[in-house]
Order: structure tokens, then sequence, then C-alpha cells
């Protein structure tokens, strides 16, 4: 385990670069399923590995980014801005700030925010309890 913790802050760098790209692709066409497929699955993916490589705060991070994707009625609603929060945050933690708890409770809230306000619009749809 410690031989492959040597190795995540690359991986996580590459996986910052797709988070990024899959953003400016998702910018472009923001209706495009795939691209947000794709943007879902590189999220929860980080989201598996990050604590366990002694990156909490990614971790909680792409947890609310995968949260917002998943039980979002209709993604292509969400707001383009709030994932790039995301993606920001994610960036910023692995750069500068490991300990970034505020940037990460700030987003989770952000998220909560969303799809409670998202879930109006389906009354219908029984969405999980927000809390993470």
């Amino acid at each position: 385990m410690a031989d492959l913790s040597s190795h995540f802050s690359g991986w996580m760098q590459d996986e910052c670069r797709r988070l990024e790209e899959l953003s400016r692709r998702a910018a472009a066409q923001p209706a495009d399923p795939a691209i947000l497929e794709q943007l879902y699955r590189a999220a929860h993916d980080i989201k598996g590995e990050a604590g366990t490589f002694g990156y909490p705060v990614i971790e909680r991070i792409t947890a609310s980014l995968s949260r917002l994707m998943s039980r979002a009625p209709d993604r292509a609603q969400i707001p383009l801005p709030l994932i790039q929060r995301h993606i920001a945050a994610v960036r910023r933690a692995l750069a500068i700030d490991r300990n970034g708890e505020a940037l990460a409770g700030e987003l989770e809230s952000a998220t909560a925010q969303f799809l409670r306000e998202a879930m109006k619009a389906y009354p219908e749809v029984k969405s999980p309890p927000l809390a993470p």
C-alpha cells in the first residue's frame, strides 16, 4: 500500500486533468449524456481512492460531485459552474490545501441545496437523504 501511495500524487494529477478536460467538453456540449456520464465516473473513481491514499478532502469533494451527478433528476440541468467549482476545489486541495474542510463543506451544502430545488420539479421521484 505504501508503494502505491507514492504514485498517487501523479495519478491524482492525471485525474484532475481528466476532470478538467471533461468539464471543458461538458461546457461545449452541455446536454451530452455521454460526457456527463464520463464526468460522473471520473469523480466516482477519485472518490473511491482519494481517502485511501491520504486525501480525505478530495474524497469529500468528489463524493459531493458524485452525489450531485447521481441524484440530480436531470444531469443536463445541473449548473455547470457548480460542477466546475467542485473540479477547481479538487485541484486546489491537491495543489495547496489538503485540509480544506471548509471548502468541502461549502460544496456539500451547495450540492444539497441544488438537489433540494431540483427535486421540487420532480415530486414523483423519491430521492434518498442528502446527508453524505
